[in-house]
């Protein structure tokens, strides 16, 4: 029994959305990346899939981007963390401690929600 040509053509245009999807995250050099842990709760879910673009780090960054890095911590570089960026070089803030800090220079801070 043959589709109905109705159903033909929303199964080719669904198809040709997905090749058109696929192409621009392609050219884009996005990526999946999945939330561990609780930090950017409740925005983020751990085990969320997000798509993120894969670049170094720039000063196109911005107050409340959300952010994929690399661990700064030793022996944890391969972990991926996804924070919010609250400051930008040379701004003042103070961090989670209660100590007044400047970001440094060519730096953001970044913290989960």
């Amino acid at each position: 029994r043959s589709m109905p040509s109705s159903s033909r053509l929303v199964t080719a245009a669904a198809a040709a959305g997905s090749v058109a999807a696929a192409a621009y995250i392609a050219s884009r050099n996005l990526r999946t990346a999945t939330v561990a842990g609780t930090s950017m709760d409740p925005t983020f879910k751990p085990g969320s899939s997000i798509l993120v673009e894969a670049r170094s780090a720039t000063a196109e960054e911005d107050r409340g981007d959300v952010v994929v890095l690399r661990s700064p911590e030793e022996g944890c570089e391969d972990d991926l963390l996804t924070k919010r960026v609250v400051g930008l070089e040379r701004d003042w803030l103070y961090a989670r401690d209660g100590r007044l800090v400047r970001v440094p220079t060519a730096h953001v801070w970044v913290e989960g929600d």
